[in-house]
């Protein structure tokens, strides 16, 4: 018998039900978490100052020093050699200390409504709603009746991704891309507006967070990917195109500011690769101890960020992982739990048994469809991602890409057990013995 799934086995108007008490609950989850005044942390300051730069007809570009200074005078004398006029007084100059997705959207905001945090975090909320609806369309497509009930009950408790929303930070713009892309090639029919679509979208995801680097040339060279969603050859150029253009549109523009071949990014993860060594001695997640970190390494090395601390701490990162690969390893099994599991509250048994259970059933979902070509796009971009996350230090936030596509599979898996039990209730009912008299 045919699987029962597919927005034709769930009524539009349930649909529009079930989406309007996510959104409010995830509205709810948003107001309840924002933080007032809104503000700025740490080195966010970057994303803001770069964006209204942009938005005020500089271009992407920072100060060398100061809070959210690039802080990098090797950089700084890049640009000045060969463009003069390029380097205001105060030291701003064309930067690429960061990818540029995210001070984009920002100068975007900002063009329209000035310089205002609160622009900025409405803009997060209707991007949140937008996710949501993203998902219900992908949940209601691939799930059958109980497990997208299952999936959009879940959505309506689950107040990580809203809370993510409330920073002014790039990792919330990211998670919307990366499912919309997935949604693009899952959901739209075959042909090169839908590699187009998705290889576009990955392309400015990437451009706003690098983890996503890797999975469209996985995907795409792939030829069990290409029979199992039909890709032709002018689908498969139009995503690669599409792909690529941004990128290429970066990289010239560092080629023109630098002289240098510079796809990314100036700096790199020397820092964050260098933390992950130290972490089986070191508890950096302490403030005390991570202040004193900061503070002699920028010693040691200058700016974390700048472009010769991170191929220095790289370097000593690599050294020590030379001399510890059984301790890096260990470190990067435990990183599974500790990144998806956030235990920073005193009730930490709930987010363990709340989180452990969704990600124990997201894994029953996927090897549930191990076998549907469908899914296997995602599942490749899942495992990439955590390939990706697994040798740096990270906070949970940077799992939030990988949490709806987890919850989408944990349907796929759930659903059909509810199925089989509600099912089996009249059968066991028939068999009850008749009460006596």
């Amino acid at each position: 018998m045919a699987q029962r799934t597919g927005p034709r086995f769930i009524p539009r108007r349930t649909r529009l039900v079930a989406l309007a008490l996510v959104l409010c609950a995830q509205t709810l989850f948003f107001a309840i978490t924002v933080k007032r005044p809104i503000q700025v942390e740490g080195d966010n300051e970057r994303y803001e100052q770069g964006g209204w730069n942009l938005a005020a007809g500089r271009g992407y570009s920072l100060p060398l020093t100061g809070y959210g200074g690039t802080n990098d005078p090797e950089i700084y004398g890049w640009v000045c050699t060969r463009h003069p006029s390029a380097c205001a007084p105060d030291g701003t100059h064309p930067t690429a200390i960061y990818l540029p997705g995210y001070p984009v959207l920002v100068g975007a905001v900002y063009s329209l409504t000035g310089r205002s945090l609160l622009a900025l975090c409405l803009t997060n909320l209707a991007l949140l709603w937008g996710l949501f609806v993203l998902f219900e369309q992908m949940a209601a497509r691939f799930l059958d009746r109980r497990g997208y009930w299952f999936v959009m009950v879940v959505s309506c408790t689950y107040p990580f991704l809203a809370r993510q929303a409330t920073y002014i930070m790039s990792d919330h713009f990211y998670v919307v891309l990366w499912l919309a892309a997935f949604a693009a090639f899952m959901l739209l029919r075959p042909g090169p507006w839908r590699g187009a679509a998705f290889g576009g979208l990955i392309s400015v995801a990437t451009l706003v967070r690098p983890y996503g680097l890797f999975v469209f040339p996985l995907i795409w060279g792939l030829a069990l990917v290409w029979r199992a969603m039909r890709l032709s050859a002018r689908e498969w150029i139009a995503g690669a195109c599409a792909f690529v253009l941004p990128f290429a549109i970066w990289t010239a523009r560092n080629e023109h500011w630098y002289g240098r071949f510079l796809p990314l990014t100036t700096g790199g993860a020397g820092a964050l690769l260098y933390q992950s060594s130290l972490e089986w001695e070191v508890n950096l997640s302490d403030p005390a101890v991570g202040s004193a970190w900061y503070s002699e390494t920028t010693a040691k090395y200058g700016d974390i960020m700048s472009r010769r601390a991170s191929q220095l701490e790289t370097a000593e990162a690599l050294r020590r992982i030379d001399a510890h690969p059984w301790r890096f390893a260990a470190q990067m099994a435990y990183r599974v739990p500790r990144l998806w599991i956030s235990t920073t509250t005193r009730y930490w048994i709930l987010p363990v048994l709340y989180l452990g259970t969704l990600l124990g059933l997201g894994l029953a979902g996927a090897w549930t469809v191990r076998r549907d070509p469908r899914f296997y796009p995602l599942m490749i971009a899942i495992a990439v991602n955590w390939a990706c996350l697994l040798p740096l230090p990270g906070e949970a936030r940077r799992t939030l890409p990988l949490r709806l596509p987890m919850l989408l599979l944990a349907g796929t898996f759930v659903g059909p057990i509810l199925e089989r039990y509600a099912s089996s209730r009249p059968r066991l009912a028939a068999h009850d013995p008749a009460p006596m008299a």
